[in-house]
């Protein structure tokens, strides 16, 4: 399966031509003609303008998501509700130079700006990028919302998880892709509290990855598109500073495990990954582990806290490359100091992709329980919460 034209390295960045090979300014030597400018359709690089003599080119991708949900808990009883959860507007190309890039993300479910970036990749291994993105923790942070094996990323990952911020990063990778590493510096406000400049961040992150056996897709379930070879990522990620957290939350009117913000945290902390795909199976493992204490609103002799989640998931095909069975479990020990405050949630899901990767149908079932109510981290309550999901999605 082709490499999203989104994905964040150099090679996907450089334009294609109307034959599908790309080519660079090498390729047109000085006094020779400029080629025309090209047009391209297709479902892994979107719809790509390319100018006059490849001086700049634009490419226009999208992710929608729709969901339908009914829950049920013991204080509300039965819910339901229908999101229209992404509709996504995705730019990016080139200006003047191959190396030369850019990147714009719109959300316009619930508008407001995700990505802008500038990056400068003169070779593989050395990339700088400017703007607001995405920051590189942990295994789930490069696909896009319609690439999770389940209908969105773990319930336990927004506790130690990263959002979007603004700031600067090096990254990069070998040529076969067998080491790779990103470092960020963040310094503004998360893309949660855009409209409060009271509350700044500063943030160190780094990431480093091997694959000594072939490369393991962005897609989660990547069979959907073709057959795939043995091939096994190993994560190692961390972050330490200043940052606002948010809280682990179920909102039984909208049906969906979400965050409410908290406020400004110090902390430290440290994550694992690992990912595992041959023929039909494809697999996840990642443990998140660290330090954090409150800033804002603390009593003085606040005492910071050691936590731990956990995650692990694990999707099969059973019917050529269109059913998929997948389950996953999570937990969170958000005091390791103190015991009974648990949380757990385990998920059982049916996948259809009947037109390949980029177009799918999830069916899934998932059940959660905190063990203590009033937790200061989390408030999810001692109850038991009961989740269906229908969800369809598309992206190109």
């Amino acid at each position: 399966m082709a490499r999203p034209v989104f994905a964040q390295d150099a090679s996907a960045s450089t334009p294609a031509t109307s034959t599908g090979v790309a080519k660079t300014d090498a390729q047109n030597p000085p006094g020779e003609q400029p080629r025309a400018g090209t047009v391209t359709i297709s479902e892994d690089e979107g719809i790509v303008f390319t100018a006059p003599g490849d001086v700049a080119s634009l490419r226009l991708g999208t992710v929608v998501v729709i969901r339908g949900e009914v829950t049920h808990t013991e204080a509300d009883g039965f819910a339901g509700n229908f999101q229209i959860r992404n509709v996504r507007l995705r730019l990016g190309g080139h200006v003047v130079k191959p190396w030369l890039q850019y990147k714009v993300q719109f959300e316009l479910a619930n508008p407001h700006l995700l990505d802008a970036i500038i990056k400068v990749a003169p070779s593989a291994i050395f990339q700088l990028t400017a703007g607001q993105f995405l920051q590189p923790f942990g295994g789930e942070f490069e696909p896009n919302p319609a690439e999770y094996m389940m209908p969105e990323s773990s319930p336990v990952g927004s506790f130690f998880g990263l959002g979007r911020d603004a700031g600067a990063m090096v990254e990069g990778h070998t040529a076969e892709d067998h080491y790779g590493y990103w470092l960020t510096l963040v310094l503004g406000n998360p893309v949660a509290l855009t409209g409060d400049v009271k509350i700044r961040d500063a943030l160190g992150v780094a990431r480093f990855q091997l694959q000594p056996v072939g490369k393991v897709p962005e897609h989660q379930a990547p069979y959907s598109g073709g057959d795939v070879g043995r091939a096994v990522a190993i994560g190692v990620s961390g972050y330490a500073g200043r940052l606002v957290r948010s809280t682990t939350r179920y909102d039984s009117f909208n049906g969906d495990f979400g965050t409410d913000v908290i406020g400004r945290f110090a902390q430290g902390v440290g994550s694992v990954d690992l990912r595992y795909v041959e023929g039909r199976l494809s697999m996840l493992a990642e443990i998140d582990g660290g330090w954090r204490k409150q800033i804002d609103n603390a009593p003085p002799n606040a005492q910071g806290l050691w936590a731990v989640t956990g995650t692990a998931q694990a999707g099969v095909f059973v019917y050529s490359h269109i059913l998929e069975l997948a389950t996953r479990w999570s937990v969170l020990d958000p005091d390791l100091s103190t015991g009974g405050d648990l949380f757990g949630a385990g998920e059982l899901e049916v996948a259809a992709y009947p037109f390949g990767s980029h177009a799918a149908a999830l069916l899934r079932y998932g059940l959660a329980r905190q063990s203590r109510a009033g937790d200061p981290i989390t408030t999810l309550g001692q109850e038991w919460i009961h989740v269906g999901t229908l969800q369809l999605e598309t992206f190109f």
